[in-house]
């Protein structure tokens, strides 16, 4: 659902308006549910036809019908989500390819990839994890300082609320 609230079809589409969301990142932890969301589309404030949420997570052209004209194919947005994402993902965690082509939704440039030593749950333990607070230290860091406290403050509520 996150994937789907930061898609730029969605508040063009139903608010008539900004191309982002008006937040700077999401955070997803053992991310599921791809197939239930893929293809999904909203219906455009300004008419036309309703525009795909989701890019593609694979480039697999439409197949020919014979006749010339391509067969449809699930409707799918050209471009990546383009908000900041931070995806913990259970290296243990049965729905991991689940996980990783919910990833696949974000720009790239903009998304980071943290593997957690567990299966599918954030374990309590985790607040201890250095490894952990590092990726949470890095990640935050930027939007910290534009909101004006430390990195180092926003990675400690970010753990603590965990």
């Amino acid at each position: 659902m996150t994937a789907c609230l930061s898609s730029p079809s969605v508040w063009r589409g139903m608010f008539g308006h900004a191309e982002t969301p008006p937040w700077s990142f999401v955070v997803l932890a053992c991310a599921g549910g791809s197939s239930h969301v893929a293809g999904i589309t909203v219906p455009q404030l300004c008419g036309g036809a309703p525009a795909p949420v989701l890019p593609a997570v694979t480039s697999e052209p439409p197949e020919d019908d014979g006749k010339g004209a391509e067969a449809p194919s699930v409707a799918r947005a050209s471009s990546k989500l383009e908000v900041r994402s931070l995806h913990l993902i259970g290296q243990r965690d049965l729905g991991r390819a689940d996980s990783e082509a919910i990833a696949s939704w974000f720009a790239p440039e903009i998304a980071t990839h943290h593997l957690l030593e567990c299966a599918h749950e954030l374990p309590a333990p985790l607040r201890r994890s250095t490894a952990l607070t590092g990726a949470l230290e890095a990640f935050l860091s930027s939007d910290s300082k534009k909101a004006g406290c430390t990195s180092t403050e926003a990675t400690t509520a970010a753990v603590a609320a965990s």
